[in-house]
């Protein structure tokens, strides 16, 4: 935790946070295909 950076700012409980980052996350990483443009 950076606390002593000018642009810091504190964001609230973290906990609950964390909570709603793990519903919002998809359970499987996504696959991506891209294409080869040459």
């Amino acid at each position: 935790m950076q606390v002593n950076c000018e642009f810091y700012e504190p964001m609230g409980e973290i906990l609950p946070y964390i909570k709603n980052l793990k519903k919002e996350l998809p359970i499987k990483d996504e696959i991506y295909m891209v294409k080869n443009l040459t």
